[in-house]
């Protein structure tokens, strides 16, 4: 759904329809070689256009005790987001997104457990913003967005790429963590930076009481060790030259890998 300027040729045929007991009037133009169609309806019934194409696609496709995946394609005229229920997971490509369509976007009536974003958003995010909410997020073009992610992610899964970031943002992730302050859900984190900053491994280590990592150890048991956590993520796996951190009460351990350009975080049990 998007909203168009009415063209300098207005149709010279118009059809008629019922929606909602409301007698509409509409217009068909043939685009791209006659492969597809356009519908146009005046923009001031789109809401009751967009409703009505939502509970029929509801009522063919959707059944309610099964979990279902959602795909948005953004334009930059794009006006309306689906408004369907029960869906578990979804994506957005496309053109960028704002924070404001993104909240409006994640605040439908979604048991969202996962989204994952193929395009960059744009405008300020809250620190309560509810895409730091959901579960497993991943986010392929991060930019800016990752000091707010590595402060207020409440999520179990995030995987971030081309992401600007610096020492001082994981080490005050890090001190969150491991003092019980924030992150407490999260069981795998994935942050790739873009051109630019380098993390200083050094640097960021002598902040904490870290030991070489025993990737053989048998005690203790991978919490990151998720299907979907793998599904987001494939490289989310094991860290074979890292660090071991503990948190200060001592109830989780976490593996960490820092990299000039990445860095990987995986608690254990």
């Amino acid at each position: 759904m998007s909203s168009h300027p009415v063209s300098d040729l207005l149709p010279t045929q118009m059809f008629k329809c019922v929606v909602s007991d409301t007698t509409l009037f509409f217009s068909v133009q043939r685009r791209f070689q006659y492969y597809f169609y356009t519908i146009a309806f005046d923009k001031t019934v789109a809401d009751l256009i967009v409703e009505s194409i939502h509970r029929h696609l509801s009522l063919l496709f959707f059944e309610a005790n099964n979990e279902h995946v959602v795909s948005v394609t953004m334009s930059k005229n794009l006006i309306y987001l689906p408004k369907l229920s029960n869906i578990k997971r979804s994506s957005i490509s496309g053109s960028p997104i704002t924070a404001s369509v993104l909240e409006m976007f994640i605040s439908k009536p979604y048991d969202q457990m996962s989204l994952i974003t193929f395009t960059s958003i744009t405008g300020e995010l809250k620190n309560n913003s509810k895409l730091f909410q959901i579960p497993y997020l991943t986010l392929y073009h991060t930019y800016c967005l990752t000091p707010l992610l590595l402060t207020y992610f409440n999520g179990i899964s995030g995987c971030f790429s081309r992401a600007i970031f610096n020492n001082s943002d994981v080490i005050r992730f890090l001190k969150m963590w491991e003092t019980g302050e924030s992150f407490v859900k999260l069981r795998a984190l994935v942050v790739g930076m873009d051109y630019g900053n380098q993390l200083n491994e050094v640097e960021i280590l002598r902040q904490f009481c870290v030991k070489p990592w025993d990737n053989m150890q048998k005690t203790i048991k991978p919490q990151w060790n998720d299907e979907r956590i793998n599904i987001s993520k494939p490289e989310a796996g094991q860290i074979v030259d890292g660090w071991e951190i503990t948190t200060k009460s001592g109830d989780k351990t976490a593996s960490i890998e820092i990299r000039t350009s990445r860095f990987r975080f995986l608690t254990w049990i």
